[in-house]
């Protein structure tokens, strides 16, 4: 488990929805360059396409191009960080796991992928797996709630989207399935798929996906961050579906997340 510590400032949970707002405090710094780090390059994948292809490199100078090839450089923007930072805290602290980051999907180091930002498993007791869908939002925006929570390309609504909209459900599903397809059956991906997507089909079932949206914040906490929304959204929840939503507050200003992300000269 990682150093970093927390303290939960506000928040209200009910039996299928949450809010909280969570200050981030000592070890913030070292988790972003050691944990968010790797995850933000894809470190585990590269190492995994440099175990996989190196013997086809025969000298050293191959070797070191084909380490370059794999190594990918995504633009050290502060949404990917955010996303990157939601990701390994959802990990750490709310039993989440991803096994396969999107951005390995794009043929443009600079694109966007639509569709959710977070596709993973949680479980929800010690024999249920489900999917889980979410967003998320990093802003400087001092406005509380922020804008990024608002509108059409804001986190509610594209909540809202992704339980509203059964296409997009199964587009993310099969995604997935093709990603797990080749796999053993005893991977811990395809072990996960399976247990998460047996639950969706079934018509009996209470939850079948979990909503989480997550927002990036570098201002003094306010329950107002994620209140309102929260209501809004929680009140129009659809049948099979738990939410929870949670404020990150981070101890630096969010464009300075990327000094400890970015190797000098990167």
């Amino acid at each position: 488990m990682s150093s970093l510590s927390l303290k939960i400032v506000y928040g209200n949970t009910n039996r299928k929805t949450a809010y909280e707002g969570i200050v981030l405090q000592n070890g913030f710094n070292e988790y972003l360059s050691k944990r968010v780090k790797k995850r933000f390059y894809d470190i585990d994948g590269t190492m995994l396409l440099i175990n996989e292809f190196e013997n086809i490199a025969s000298t050293g100078f191959e070797k070191s191009l084909l380490v370059n090839i794999f190594s990918i450089s995504p633009p050290a923007e502060d949404w990917r960080i955010g996303e990157a930072l939601a990701e390994c805290y959802l990990e750490d602290f709310e039993g989440t796991r991803f096994y396969y980051p999107p951005f390995r999907d794009a043929r443009n180091p600079k694109a966007n992928l639509q569709g959710a930002d977070l596709v993973g498993f949680v479980d929800i007791d010690e024999e249920n797996t489900i999917f889980l869908f979410g967003e998320v939002k990093t802003s400087e925006d001092k406005n509380s709630p922020p804008q990024v929570m608002y509108g059409r390309s804001g986190m509610i609504d594209q909540l809202r989207s992704i339980q509203g909209d059964l296409n997009l459900q199964k587009s993310l599903i099969s995604w997935l399935g093709f990603k797990v397809q080749p796999l053993l059956e005893e991977d811990p991906f395809k072990k996960d798929y399976l247990k998460a997507l047996k639950t969706y089909l079934k018509e009996e079932a209470e939850y079948k996906y979990f909503l989480f949206g997550v927002l990036i914040r570098d201002t003094e906490p306010k329950s107002t961050d994620l209140k309102s929304r929260y209501e809004s959204l929680k009140n129009n929840l659809s049948k099979g579906a738990r939410l929870k939503l949670i404020a990150l507050y981070i101890p630096i200003s969010i464009k300075n997340m990327k000094n400890y992300i970015v190797d000098e000269g990167g």
